[in-house]
């Protein structure tokens, strides 16, 4: 077999096939591989003064996804913000090299300064797009050691550490929907779900993605609650809380105790087993 092989090869018009061959394979590979590159673009003309409404953090990168039309969706672990509504996890929108102003790949497990063109994350697709994005900068890396095991992600499964019956039932953490913790301010928050709020009766009736408000109906009834707020307006007159709503993961939470007063349960604490339990 080697004989036949060396004589083949010996042959100059084979020869000069087999090589044309392989530089066509390799300028084709080159070519895909390009047009799958992601990269981040450069749509106002300056990185460095991100617009009012820009997500501006740094994070790492978890996954890079083809979304099945122009480009790539990239999952970004968050370390750090300095300008948006990012929490732990992030999903950007990036186009192929090859359709964008140039930029550089995005490499799982790097490190990014990120800049986005809106402040959409965490909508309903928790998706933004890409203004611009680039590598830590050299003096930046030396503080990677200070972002790297402390994630926003990882500070807030510490607070995970709180469990919720309903009638005795223990309910099962099922991210994205039924996980509950103890906020700054001591209260047991549950998610504002479809998922959640069924299991009381209550209908998630209105997402406003525009004011981060979600309103509630139970038997007629609507309360409204907005993010970062501690009011709750039930039909046109507002209550005062003594928590603020919150959004972690794209979801919004309430106190636990809001539920309650909605259907009139009982609520009962054991703080051994830090379970919240509601009866009715």
């Amino acid at each position: 077999m080697g004989d036949f092989m060396r004589g083949v090869w010996k042959n100059g018009a084979v020869r000069k096939c087999i090589l044309l061959f392989i530089v066509a394979v390799v300028g084709i590979s080159g070519l895909i591989v390009k047009g799958k590159e992601v990269s981040a673009c450069d749509y106002n003309g300056n990185i460095t003064k991100p617009k009012p409404e820009s997500n501006v953090f740094v994070g790492k990168v978890l996954e890079v996804r083809d979304d099945g039309r122009s480009g790539k969706d990239v999952f970004l672990e968050v370390y750090k913000v300095e300008q948006g509504t990012v929490k732990a996890l992030a999903k950007v929108w990036t186009p192929y090299a090859s359709g964008s102003c140039g930029g550089f790949d995005f490499k799982v497990g790097e490190i990014y300064y990120v800049i986005t063109i809106d402040s959409k994350i965490f909508t309903s697709s928790n998706e933004v797009y890409i203004n611009t994005a680039r590598p830590l900068l050299p003096e930046e890396k030396s503080d990677k050691k200070k972002f790297e095991g402390q994630s926003l992600i990882e500070d807030f499964q510490k607070r995970l550490d709180v469990s919720v019956s309903i009638n005795a039932e223990d309910l099962v953490v099922n991210r994205p929907y039924d996980y509950f913790y103890s906020n700054k301010d001591n209260r047991v928050m549950v998610p504002l779900t479809k998922a959640f709020m069924s299991r009381f009766g209550i209908e998630v009736a209105l997402t406003n993605e525009n004011d981060d408000s979600v309103t509630l109906n139970y038997m007629g009834r609507e309360y409204t609650y907005q993010v970062g707020l501690n009011t709750v307006l039930i039909g046109e007159r507002e209550v005062i809380m003594d928590t603020v709503i919150e959004r972690y993961d794209g979801i919004t939470f309430i106190p636990a105790r809001q539920v309650a007063e909605i259907i009139d349960a009982k609520l009962t604490w054991n703080n051994k087993l830090k379970k919240l339990s509601f009866s009715f």
